[in-house]
């Protein structure tokens, strides 16, 4: 038996011999510490190169004065100020977006924001804001169907409101030049809760509908306003210098309209103005003082 580096195994001998390696240990040394100062030198030119790179892009985006919007412009308004909402549009412009820099930045514009501060404000059937670069603002709005004007009485002020109440915008008295819509004067409690006017929907139909009726018959006497008050069913129409016609919303339309046509002109003719009221609620009667 053998003993060193030999040993036997089920009676043969075998022997292991490990191989020496021969290597210089300074040059490997060295070639390593070349080649990742190399690499770390250009891996810190790529970086500084990226962020400039980056920083240039963002400056020009977003502080260049390329980019400042330069018009804005709103088309489609019919009873809506133009003026108004092109105002509103560089109010917003005037802030700044997070920590960025002005919305007066096409870029930093916030589109959204400014939709919903409109509808916020107005009632539209579509309302569209799109950026035309590389300094433009398009506002492009379609307004609700005007029916009515509606005269909150408890806070004295006036809206153009549509055919199911909701508050299209509000408008100044001196500013409506023409009768083409009825006029309500609301003289029960506020009625107006978050843009619309709630629990009149029936009135407001019957008197457009009433409105549009005596538009066409040109019945000889002006409409200056309609009135709902506390009464129940009951809608008063006030014409010429104050007289006051009252209808059942309950009852036939026609009926009445016709019962009112026949009894100016049979009996009341160039007596009109002189009264306080013609009552035409209670079935083929009238009562008038």
């Amino acid at each position: 038996m053998l003993q060193g580096r030999g040993k036997i195994i089920r009676g043969e001998k075998k022997f292991n011999y490990r191989k020496k390696k021969y290597s210089n240990p300074f040059f490997q040394k060295r070639r390593k510490k070349i080649k990742l100062s190399y690499f770390s030198w250009r891996l810190k030119l790529i970086v500084i190169e990226i962020i400039i790179l980056i920083c240039g892009v963002v400056w020009f985006f977003c502080f260049s004065p390329y980019f400042n919007i330069e018009m804005i412009s709103a088309a489609g308004a019919e009873k809506i100020s133009v003026r108004e909402i092109e105002d509103l549009a560089w109010r917003q412009a005037e802030q700044r977006r997070l920590l960025l820099g002005s919305q007066k930045n096409l870029f930093l514009f916030d589109t959204d924001k400014l939709i919903k501060t409109l509808n916020e404000r107005y009632c539209f059937d579509a309302l569209k804001v799109e950026k035309k670069w590389p300094d433009k603002l398009i506002i492009d709005l379609k307004e609700k169907t005007y029916s009515a004007i509606w005269h909150e009485s408890s806070t004295d002020k006036y809206y153009y409101i549509d055919g199911e109440g909701n508050i299209i915008n509000e408008t100044n008295p001196l500013e409506i030049k023409n009768k083409n819509y009825p006029l309500i004067d609301n003289r029960r409690e506020n009625a107006i809760a978050d843009k619309k006017i709630e629990k009149q929907n029936d009135n407001i139909d019957y008197i457009v509908r009433l409105f549009d009726k005596f538009k066409k018959e040109k019945p000889g006497f002006t409409i200056e306003r309609f009135i709902i008050d506390n009464e129940i069913n009951m809608i008063k129409m006030s014409i010429n210098q104050g007289t006051e016609i009252y209808f059942n919303t309950e009852e036939d339309m026609d009926k009445q309209i016709g019962k009112l046509m026949v009894i100016i002109t049979e009996k009341l003719k160039d007596d009109l103005n002189n009264k306080k009221y013609i009552d035409l609620r209670y079935g083929d009667k009238v009562y008038y003082k």
